[in-house]
């Protein structure tokens, strides 16, 4: 898995940059919610990646991270009391986000000040039509009709061995898949 081993580190950091908007730097919740598999095997493992994102950020102080029992959407709308981020990693979050069942508990949530963090896929929306209004959620969507990707195997090289980042790791081959042409 070194896609998503590589992806961690800027993950934790974009949830630290997006949890210190708040005024409080009292114990921060994340809930991280994923979807079911819709990729081939060891390709998109969303469950999987949301267990470990959430060990690692559970390894900093006043960081309770959990994920959600459920794929898409909470069953049960109790797990959202006290959460300060919703972190999404799954197929199009727009879609689960932005649905007539889900939209009016959202935006309870924004009004309390959650955050939102949409990983990877989660950053797209199917319905072209929602996508104005993801776009004002995330600052940014991707949706085919505008949007393409490009999977790819380079080099990730340590530029500084030395450096604090590169500790516990070589050089190695990554596979990732990028996005290309997101609306802003």
């Amino acid at each position: 898995m070194p896609v998503l081993r590589n992806s961690v580190g800027f993950v934790v950091g974009a949830l630290m940059i997006a949890m210190c908007a708040t005024s409080s730097w009292a114990e921060k919740r994340i809930l991280l919610i994923p979807t079911e598999l819709d990729h081939p095997w060891a390709t998109h493992m969303y469950r999987r990646g949301c267990e470990i994102l959430a060990k690692c950020l559970n390894e900093n102080p006043d960081v309770v991270a959990m994920v959600c029992p459920d794929n898409n959407w909470p069953t049960d709308p109790e797990i959202f009391r006290g959460v300060d981020a919703l972190v999404y990693y799954s197929s199009p979050a727009g879609d689960i986000i932005l649905s007539p069942e889900h939209r009016e508990t959202l935006y309870g949530l924004f009004e309390a000040e959650v955050g939102f963090v949409a990983l990877h896929w989660s950053t797209a929306t199917s319905d072209a039509a929602l996508g104005p209004e993801y776009m004002n959620i995330l600052g940014g969507w991707f949706h085919f009709d505008h949007s393409g990707l490009k999977v790819d195997q380079r080099p990730l090289i340590q530029v500084d061995p030395n450096h604090p980042v590169c500790r516990g790791w070589e050089s190695y081959e990554l596979l990732d898949e990028y996005y290309l042409n997101l609306k802003f």
